[in-house]
């Protein structure tokens, strides 16, 4: 097995990930976007071994807060949403308005990088609501 599909494989354990996180690959390093069950901090290894992958691997379900809050609004998935506001400790109004958020940079053809990050989202919504 290739060390990429070692990264990518949600059978590898912990240890051997945080090992892959520091590989000088950047394809391999990229294997761990696809690992279901990569650790927070396997995440944020790699995101600083690959700096241009840091948008990418912020958008992961586990990726930790500080690297979710960097991610274009546009680039940002559903179940990564999910995880993050869960994260915060926030409801499911943060949710609407992120989601909301995101129709409207459809809606407006507004894509990186003019997109704001899910973090700046965030702010505005805590200064405007909480």
């Amino acid at each position: 097995m290739q060390r990429s599909e070692l990264a990518a494989s949600p059978l590898t354990p912990p240890e051997v990930l945080r090992d892959l996180a520091k590989d000088p690959s950047k394809m391999v390093v990229a294997g761990l976007i696809f690992n279901e069950n990569a650790p927070p901090e396997v995440l944020r290894t790699a995101a600083a071994t690959h700096p241009e992958l840091r948008t990418t691997l912020g958008a992961h379900h586990n990726a930790p807060v500080d690297l979710m809050e960097q991610v274009p609004l546009a680039e940002f998935i559903p179940r990564a949403l999910d995880s993050y506001v869960r994260q915060l400790g926030e409801s499911a109004d943060l949710i609407r308005h992120i989601e909301h958020e995101q129709r409207k940079l459809v809606w407006t053809g507004n894509q990186p990088p003019e997109s704001p990050t899910v973090g700046e989202i965030t702010r505005r919504w805590r200064q405007q609501f909480k």
